[in-house]
């Protein structure tokens, strides 16, 4: 009995056995046997090298150098070789296998364990390769800012793919462990200038050593790019803010190409590739004047008295003011039950002698004239609450009160000195200061708003395509009128852009003093140069930067600078 419940077993298990094999071999076999060839063939991926940036002087303003990386294979390292590898490079145990541990992705995934190693730890790692499987050196282009923190803004910098950025590029080739670019030309023409990846597939044995190579695909380089920008002008706008929160914007007032363009505090994108300072990326990360923004376009603040030259084109297309409509300015002018200030006391003022002096009242009483409606319609003649379409992400609109907007969605009534307020460029006004030399621009070239872009070919080929330039619908005697007016604020002894220097360079400009929550004003000044045949429009603003006359005098370092190098002539 004993025996033939064994023989039983035994034949059970005979064919269990058999039909295993029918079942791995026959029905399966394909499966493993790609299984079993992908199990020696491995593919070391290369990463392409990114376009370089240029300026339009042909200077690199990004470029990439070529570094070494110490990464591992999941599947061919031992535990065993923690202690020897840990030697080589210099590190904790502990560490190690938090990098391997939070590396992890699958078997066959490179982990990289130290970025940006020394060639000294590179060769030791070679030299060890066979006490080592499963560790290797990859050569890798990581990319480069020469110019450090003077551009950052605009050119943004590089990192890992996110889990956001994953979800919307898949489509477009982008994966886990991908490079790309966030803010900046980085962001804005990444699939331009990232290139193709390449690779070589090679045989190992059953150790994971190297037994022959079976194939090599070659990266392709990404495409290169060329910006409008000076890096000369940049650097000295960089120098000139310092430390100081603020914007510089210069641009070409006809063609709209962007010749500098500066947000400060800044940041040094080589935190993030060559250096790789997690302690640096900490701190501009939870700095609180944040250093990441791009004041240029991605902040809108109260432009104040800048806002007078939209007042003053209103009022005289409206023809509710002429060059010889005057008011007399006492200091204060009474709007329903509340007295609005003036920042001095200027007697009696007509057109000229207003935007001149930047008289309050004056402006108060064209404002008023000419009601909030058409302050709206002319703010946005000038292109002010939209966006500019410069070719950079995260560009603000601004904002441009709207009377009837606001009675229909917020449902509150407007007051006259709302009004009051608007004419002058407070209360709800909001500009970029990309809006405000734009602003400006279009007074200094005739009445032609510009179309503000910042890089000028992609391998080669021109980005900006020239088309009719948008005419504005203002009287020519009116621009020339506000022009005058413009030159004159910084000429006349009494302008509030008066300065000795600038009196040789030929500029017409318009400062503004913004109220803001604090006891510190902010300060403008927009204007353009020379005034007869403009070659730059510009905008200078200090957040918080206190008086106006700050903004001009960092205008004119940068103006007399513009001249001594050639770039006025």
């Amino acid at each position: 009995m004993r025996f033939k419940i064994l023989s039983l077993i035994l034949a059970f298990l005979f064919l269990l056995v058999f039909f295993s094999l029918v079942y791995i071999q026959l029905i399966r076999g394909g499966y493993y046997y790609e299984l079993g060839e992908r199990n020696h063939i491995r593919l070391i991926e290369w990463d392409a090298m990114r376009g370089r940036i240029f300026d339009r002087n042909e200077k690199i303003l990004a470029d990439s150098k070529l570094t070494f990386d110490i990464v591992i294979i999941p599947q061919d390292f031992q535990d065993k070789n923690l202690r020897r590898l840990s030697e080589i490079l210099n590190t904790d145990v502990d560490k190690l296998k938090k990098k391997i541990k939070s590396g992890y992705l699958s078997a066959f995934s490179p982990i990289t364990i130290k970025e940006n190693a020394s060639q000294s730890e590179a060769l030791l790692v070679e030299q060890s390769k066979l006490d080592l499987p499963g560790v290797m050196v990859q050569i890798q282009p990581k990319r480069y800012y020469p110019n450090h923190s003077a551009g950052a803004n605009i050119l943004g910098y590089v990192g890992l793919i996110d889990r956001s950025k994953i979800t919307k590029l898949k489509n477009y080739g982008y994966k886990i462990q991908d490079m790309v670019g966030y803010s900046g030309i980085e962001e804005y023409y990444d699939t331009s200038l990232r290139g193709e990846n390449g690779g070589i597939q090679v045989e190992v044995d059953n150790r994971g050593r190297q037994k022959g190579i079976l194939g090599i695909r070659p990266t392709v380089k990404g495409k290169d790019i060329v910006l409008t920008v000076d890096s000369r002008l940049q650097n000295k706008a960089a120098e000139l803010l310092a430390d100081r929160r603020g914007a510089i914007v210069m641009m070409q007032p006809y063609t709209g190409e962007i010749l500098c363009m500066v947000s400060s505090p800044s940041y040094d994108p080589n935190s993030f590739t060559i250096n790789n300072s997690s302690s640096e990326i900490k701190r501009v990360l939870s700095d609180y004047r944040s250093p990441m923004i791009n004041r240029v376009i991605s902040s809108s603040f109260a432009p104040g008295s800048v806002f007078k030259i939209v007042t003053a084109m209103a009022a005289l297309e409206t023809k509710k003011a002429t060059a010889n409509t005057s008011f007399v300015c006492s200091g204060s002018l009474r709007v329903g039950n509340r007295s609005f200030a003036c920042w001095d006391t200027h007697g009696v003022q007509n057109f000229i002698d207003a935007v001149t002096h930047s008289c309050d009242v004056y402006f108060y009483s064209i404002g008023l004239l000419v009601g909030p409606d058409m302050l709206t319609k002319y703010a946005k003649e000038f292109g002010l609450g939209s966006k500019t379409q410069i070719d950079l992400p995260s560009e603000e609109k601004g904002n441009i009160p709207d009377r009837m907007l606001r009675k229909l969605k917020r449902k509150e009534e407007w007051y006259k000195g709302d009004t009051a307020n608007f004419a002058i460029g407070q209360g709800a006004v909001l500009v970029t200061p990309l809006q405000a030399a734009r602003l400006v621009a279009s007074v200094a070239n005739g009445g032609f708003l510009p179309d503000p872009y910042i890089v000028e070919y992609v391998a080669n080929e021109k980005t900006h395509k020239d088309k009719a330039p948008n005419k504005l619908p203002f009287n020519q005697t009116n621009l020339n009128l506000i022009k005058i007016a413009l030159r004159k604020a910084v000429e006349a002894d009494s302008g509030t852009a008066h300065l000795v220097g600038l009196d040789n360079l030929k500029v017409g400009g318009k400062t503004g003093t913004a109220q803001t929550s604090t006891a510190k004003n902010h300060a403008w000044f927009v204007g353009f140069c020379p005034a007869d045949k403009p070659k730059v429009a510009f905008c200078v603003f200090l957040e918080y930067g206190g008086s106006s006359h700050n903004a001009v005098s960092v205008a004119e370092d940068l103006l007399e600078f513009m001249s001594l190098e050639g770039m006025l002539n």
